[in-house]
């Protein structure tokens, strides 16, 4: 149910799962599962303290747990610490706004699954999870701490690199070294830069998410390399050849198709690249294209206003796509 995006009745059966577990003896486990579901469609319902709450619930509960082994434990482990970070502060979704708070809880998720990659030479499941951490964690930090930002993006290289056969692993890889191209520009090493998109093209193109085609996922591999892509064109001084590249992504986007009228995550997801995409129009003296996407993206937040009124992360969307909007 939480998969498909509903999450009214994915969250009715995780409370459901949580209530029958707890009559069980030693069924800690199952619990923890219940609750961690639950935090995921609290938070895709914007009920993001609530979510929180449970996740921090959760994880308290999983230290009673009982696990068939120190795998086991570890992967639920990270579940619940990575799910902390993620309503904390994943970048570019809906979350809580904290993102020193996120990326404490991330940098515990990179050690707990380094701890176990390090022992273990062909554990590929750990290393997508530490991959996984690692990017979102090197996102979080990329502003403040470059360097911080580029020994993450290396760290989870690195050990994806360790099995190489992996699919999934290759994708998070992908994104790992389309990430770390916006940190080594800012460590001024912009032809570092840009072997790194080449070799996420060529991790794709492997795995066949590049190029893309007619439809695009919000969040897809292939949308964070083309956004890479073309956010170093814009960062080079070519915003035209990045407003195309971005207008493909646009179009690919519009045709997946997104539901930001009912999916909080897509209306996050798609409001940014309205963003992004508008401030490329006014670069180059699109005036009015520009002002078109800033409508649009003023129109999804005042939507989700209305349909959940005084929710402080749709106030903060609203406030800044009002503020943009000025620019009319």
């Amino acid at each position: 149910f939480v998969v498909v995006h509903r999450y009214e009745d994915g969250a009715r059966c995780a409370r459901r799962a949580v209530e029958l577990a707890r009559n069980v003896p030693s069924a800690e486990k199952l619990a923890t599962q219940g609750l961690n579901v639950l935090a995921d469609a609290l938070r895709y319902q914007g009920n993001l303290e609530a979510a929180l709450s449970t996740i921090q619930q959760a994880q308290r509960l999983s230290q009673q747990a009982k696990y068939e082994n120190d795998t086991v434990r570890l992967f639920y482990r990270y579940a619940l610490t990575f799910g902390e970070g993620a309503i904390l502060g994943e970048p570019d979704t809906v979350n809580l706004g904290r993102p020193v708070e996120a990326a404490a809880a991330f940098q515990q998720a990179v050690d707990l699954t380094e701890e176990a990659a390090a022992k273990n030479p062909n554990d590929t499941a750990t290393r997508i999870r530490l991959g996984e951490a690692a990017l979102n964690l090197a996102d979080l930090v990329r502003e403040r701490d470059p360097r911080r930002a580029l020994a993450l993006s290396d760290l989870g290289i690195r050990r994806l690199e360790e099995t190489p056969a992996s699919q999934a692993g290759r994708r998070i890889r992908a994104e790992l070294l389309a990430g770390s191209s916006y940190t080594l520009r800012r460590l001024h090493r912009p032809a570092e830069s840009r072997r790194r998109l080449d070799a996420a093209t060529a991790l794709l193109q492997e795995t066949k998410d590049y190029p893309a085609g007619e439809r695009i996922r919000l969040d897809s591999p292939a949308h964070v390399l083309l956004s890479a892509l073309a956010d170093e064109e814009a960062e080079s001084g070519n915003p035209r050849h990045a407003l195309d590249t971005y207008e493909q992504l646009l179009r690919g986007v519009s045709a997946w198709p997104p539901e930001p009228d009912t999916n909080l995550p897509d209306a996050a997801g798609l409001s940014r690249l309205y963003t992004v995409v508008a401030g490329l129009d006014r670069r180059i003296g699109r005036s009015e294209a520009a002002s078109a996407l800033e409508t649009r993206r003023l129109d999804i937040w005042k939507h989700w206003d209305v349909r959940l009124p005084d929710n402080a992360f749709i106030r903060s969307q609203l406030n800044a796509a009002k503020v943009n909007s000025l620019w009319k």
